[in-house]
């Protein structure tokens, strides 16, 4: 049975047309036939059709909507967002408003969302970070945009991918090669630092060694604070330094 507002948002902001026709062979305008497909896939094996959600995430960092029965992409759209809840490793709500209180807070907070990000108009996460990221393509004689979306959609439509960086501490495929338990997948790899890495102090890169950033700075440790989620929010204005590979 399809959820009634499923073809709404399959036909909304939140879905990127390309990864439709990608994964489902169909276009937003054909939301009705593609909520048909998309509903008759076991909810397993149901594709993400946004690269702002990332549903094995979604339902990893929201555990209570397990076996509610109710898909992880409709629940977003119809409670999460405006509950501020992350639908993607790199998208923290919470820390968008800390930037621009009431950017989010409106009756349409998926498309006030999605605009934010696709006009770079707000620093999805502390993990991101938007110059460091432009400084790479312009390194390499690129540039976000020009199909549409900024520079976060490309880092996570190609970027990401590709071994760039989501800021200059922070590698995810090196991080992925680097521990046997992490699974074979860069935006996998991302999601398990954010998610549990952090906190555990592994190495996030040869620029920074999250466990000898705790030894070095025992209150940060006290504070049960990731070590690069800290360094990159309050370390580095006040002065601390990034330990990298011993």
């Amino acid at each position: 049975m399809i959820e009634s507002n499923l073809p709404a948002i399959l036909a909304g902001p939140l879905i990127h047309e390309a990864l439709l026709l990608r994964r489902c062979g169909l276009r937003k305008d054909q939301a009705l036939a593609a909520a048909a497909f998309y509903t008759r896939l076991p909810p397993e094996y149901r594709p993400d059709l946004s690269f702002y959600f990332d549903r094995h995430f979604y339902l990893e960092a929201h555990p209570d909507i397990t076996g509610s029965g109710t898909d992880p992409l409709v629940h977003f759209v119809e409670h999460g967002a405006a509950e501020g809840r992350m639908p993607h490793p790199l998208i923290d709500p919470r820390f968008i408003e800390a930037q621009r209180p009431g950017i989010l807070a409106g009756e349409d907070p998926v498309r006030q969302l999605c605009d934010a990000l696709d006009q770079d108009r707000v620093q999805p996460s502390a993990y991101f970070d938007p110059a460091h990221y432009a400084a790479q393509l312009a390194r390499r004689g690129l540039e976000a945009g020009t199909a549409g979306g900024g520079l976060f959609r490309h880092f996570l439509a190609e970027g990401l991918a590709a071994g760039l960086r989501p800021n200059p501490f922070l590698d995810p495929i090196g991080y992925v090669r680097a521990h046997a338990d992490v699974p074979l997948d860069a935006l996998r790899g991302l999601a398990h630092f954010i998610r549990q890495g952090d906190a555990e102090g592994r190495r996030a890169s040869d620029a920074f060694d999250g466990r000898a950033y705790l030894e070095r700075y025992p209150d940060v440790q006290a504070a049960q604070v990731p070590a690069l989620l800290h360094f990159l929010t309050i370390g580095r204005q006040e002065g601390r330094i990034a330990t990298g590979r011993r």
